[in-house]
């Protein structure tokens, strides 16, 4: 298991602490489930982790998941310009993310996709009230679930957004 020291600066480590990712995958693959009845596959989620943490592209995501994805890539199209920079750069801490929610029961796998797991309990001096960036996140990372969900090929999904698997 990769030690999280070996993955970034303290600051980084801070920003994409594992639990914050875990819950955001969580959030999208418990809206991929109930789009497609299926799990959201892995390499998606190398994907939607930046798109979600980017701020300027989460305001810009549509509101329903009925847009067309390729239109809005078009008419978007500065959200692809450091992309693939960010998903490369994202690739650890969404690697322990997944990591970590398993290992947490927050996320499920099987065949190459996770799910959904069960939040059991909230941690010692958890509070309900979140700010508006984290709930942002979490309800971009649900969007883009259902968006992706909608989409037949993973191959394809990632190659609109001038990715390769």
């Amino acid at each position: 298991m990769t030690n999280i020291l070996d993955i970034g600066s303290s600051e980084e480590v801070a920003l994409f602490n594992p639990a914050f990712l875990a819950r955001i995958l969580r959030e999208a693959a418990g809206d991929y489930e109930k789009e497609s009845s299926a799990n959201i596959p892995v390499p998606l989620t190398f994907l939607l982790v930046p798109l979600v943490l980017h701020k300027a592209t989460r305001d810009d995501l549509p509101t329903m998941a009925s847009a067309q994805m390729q239109t809005w890539i078009r008419e978007h199209p500065r959200h692809l310009a450091q992309l693939g920079t960010r998903v490369v750069g994202m690739r650890s801490f969404v690697g322990l993310a997944i990591r970590f929610g398993l290992h947490h029961g927050v996320l499920t796998s099987e065949d190459g996709r996770i799910g959904a797991g069960t939040v059991k309990r909230r941690p010692r001096g958890y509070s309900e009230a979140e700010s508006v960036e984290v709930l942002g996140c979490m309800v971009a990372a649900k969007f883009v679930g259902r968006w992706f969900a909608r989409q037949s090929d993973v191959a394809t999904l990632l190659a609109i957004w001038g990715l390769r698997p």
